[in-house]
């Protein structure tokens, strides 16, 4: 079975995405004070699929994993650094978009 079409990918992507949401709404909550309106949408729908996307690329990491603890390691570390990347990207993305970056 491909790695893409496995069922642990899925769920890696859905982990992703989910994760993403709820850092994205809680950062947003607490930045608007309660007040989030439509154009909140747009950075919680970037953020989310950058989540999603970071989440695949953490699974697709497995094939680097099996090879020993040293890679192990370090595919874990920059598969998280690459999430918390893509998701800062993608927020300050989608902010500018709405013209709350200044």
């Amino acid at each position: 079975m491909d790695i893409i079409q496995s069922p642990s990918f899925r769920r890696s992507v859905k982990n992703g995405a989910i994760l993403a949401l709820v850092l994205v709404c809680t950062l947003l909550l607490i930045i608007s004070k309660g007040n989030i309106g439509p154009l909140m949408l747009v950075p919680m729908t970037f953020v989310s699929l950058a989540g999603a996307l970071g989440g695949g690329f953490y699974r697709l990491l497995d094939l680097i994993r099996q090879h020993g603890h040293t890679q192990k390691a370090l595919a874990n570390v920059f598969g998280i650094l690459v999430y918390l990347v893509g998701l800062y990207m993608s927020l300050i993305l989608a902010l500018s978009l709405t013209g709350h970056w200044d």
